[in-house]
């Protein structure tokens, strides 16, 4: 009875073993996907700084249609930027939602130990009492034989 307890308290400790490390596995995929956002924006940005100065930095003059192209474009840079940054904004929700569930995950993994230390324990402690009362038993059974005293080969 006390194996299959602590059998089941293992698997429930390995199965939330296996859940942290997922968790684990998952934030650090969400870490990475942020970086790769971070590093997109600053391009964009980088490009969109580049594309705004660009018509002063010239000294020719621009026709009306060239300045509204330059416009267009410069929208569309603007677009992608507030794109990713509502991109970041969410992974950096997604992250501090899968931290926390990470963290809840650690606390499961935890209890899930301690539980199955308890029942290691308890087994222990039950097969010891077990061993203890089947002495005992022995013993009593031991005090119910009739004791003979030993003759020296007389018989009376």
């Amino acid at each position: 009875m006390w194996q299959t307890l602590v059998d089941i308290k293992d698997r429930r400790k390995q199965a939330a073993k296996l859940l942290v490390s997922q968790a684990c596995s998952q934030l650090t995929e969400a870490q990475a996907n942020l970086a790769v956002l971070e590093q997109q924006k600053s391009l964009i940005q980088q490009s969109y700084q580049a594309l705004a100065v660009a018509p002063f930095s010239e000294q020719a003059l621009m026709s009306q249609h060239a300045l509204d192209n330059w416009r267009q474009q410069l929208a569309i840079e603007q677009q992608h930027i507030n794109a990713l940054t509502q991109q970041i904004s969410e992974q950096h929700q997604q992250i501090s939602r899968l931290q926390t569930q990470l963290d809840q995950r650690r606390t499961d993994y935890q209890q899930a130990q301690f539980k199955l230390e308890k029942s290691k324990e308890i087994k222990q402690l039950y097969e010891h009492a077990d061993i203890a009362q089947q002495r005992q038993q022995e013993d009593n059974a031991l005090d119910e034989i009739p004791f003979r005293r030993p003759s020296a080969g007389f018989e009376l």
